[in-house]
């Protein structure tokens, strides 16, 4: 399932932050009061999972732009976000550090796709849920993980994909979830 702030039946020609803060503007909302009310829905739901999970079960990957490190830097910090040997954290707004843990990302969902191809069509569990949060469509740029979410295999992984217009996302995208005063919940498509 891939998770998307934003409802189809909105602004397509939109960001996601436009169509977030479209009824606020309505309402004549002062533009910080706007920016503040946008961003907290998007750490909203890294916070419930932080808490709702045990970082044993859920880990948390959150990859950013540089520009918006004042947003998800906290994360960092919840243990949720390091991989079971401590060696690495799975959030990264660099090129560099997302290019690190993407590496790491993708050779675990290739050894799960594995895995899983493999098992006869036998149930496989996995040791913990990825949920991954992506601010820009840049990220999946010359990467295999668009493929991975592309393939409709239950690798163990939710994919959040908090960035750009409806043009921008993926065909396999199966909820849509709409953050708003008016109304708060999932379209499943």
């Amino acid at each position: 399932i891939a998770m998307v702030f934003q409802n189809y039946a909105l602004y397509p020609h939109m960001t996601v932050y436009d169509n977030m803060a479209f009824g606020l503007r309505l309402r004549k909302v002062h533009k910080g009061e706007i920016d503040k009310k946008v961003k907290e829905a998007a750490k909203n739901i890294i916070v419930q999972t932080a808490a709702l999970y045990s970082y044993t079960d859920v880990k948390l990957c959150v990859l950013y732009n540089e520009d918006e490190g004042a947003d998800f830097d906290w994360v960092r910090w919840l243990p949720h976000t390091f991989v079971s040997d401590n060696k690495l954290r799975l959030v990264a707004c660099t090129q560099q550090t997302r290019a690190n843990v993407l590496n790491y990302l993708i050779g675990d969902l290739n050894s799960r796709m594995t895995e899983l191809l493999n098992s006869s069509g036998a149930p496989v569990q996995y040791s913990n849920h990825y949920v991954v949060v992506i601010t820009s469509d840049k990220i999946f740029e010359g990467n295999q993980l668009a493929t991975l979410m592309a393939s409709n295999l239950m690798l163990g992984a939710t994919f959040i994909l908090a960035y750009g217009t409806m043009a921008g996302i993926p065909n396999e995208c199966r909820t849509l979830i709409e953050c708003s005063e008016e109304y708060t919940g999932c379209y499943r498509l």
